[in-house]
């Protein structure tokens, strides 16, 4: 978790989110003192969320944007990463399969209209269209967590669809 990776810049974000979700929920069920994980005790933390949204794809070198429009009308992506009820948006991955993600430590009630947006690829499309996979998760990371899968083919680069909403 200290260390520099090249190709992703941020990543390590992402994967301190997932590691410290792992952490809290292998407490609920064991003593913590059994389980040691080679991480910084000051990164220990968990970091639970109303909301939280990972968007991976399946080509590499490909760009997927993630947009969140929240109950306000607001819209978070990544070239307006946090919004007024505190909606954050990840750094953006254009060269491989993601993930974004989209964080809400405190939602508001309303309907949440989850969209992506095919940028563009480099990569050699031999399989046809790509999939992305929206990961929806609601009370991230305490014991009432909720998951939920969106899944979409997409075709055209440029095009931006709705993938799915929440309503919290």
């Amino acid at each position: 978790m200290n260390n520099k990776w090249d190709r992703f810049d941020e990543i390590e974000v992402i994967a301190l989110m997932e590691l410290n979700a792992l952490w809290a929920d292998c407490g609920r069920h064991f003593p913590r003192e059994k389980f040691q994980f080679p991480v910084d005790t000051r990164l220990k933390q968990l970091l639970d969320l109303d909301m939280r949204i990972l968007l991976t794809w399946d080509a590499d070198m490909t760009d997927m944007d993630v947009h969140v429009i929240e109950p306000s009308g607001e819209e978070a992506n990544y070239s307006h990463n946090l919004t007024t009820i505190g909606g954050l948006v990840s750094h953006d991955f254009t060269q491989g399969y993601g993930p974004e993600e989209y964080c809400l430590r405190k939602a508001m009630n309303g309907t949440y209209k989850i969209e992506v947006n095919y940028y563009g690829s480099q990569s050699v499309q031999l399989t046809g269209p790509i999939t992305v996979q929206a990961e929806v998760i609601t009370h991230f990371g305490r014991p009432n967590e909720k998951r939920r899968s969106l899944t979409l083919r997409l075709t055209e680069t440029k095009e931006t669809l709705r993938i799915g909403e929440v309503e919290f």
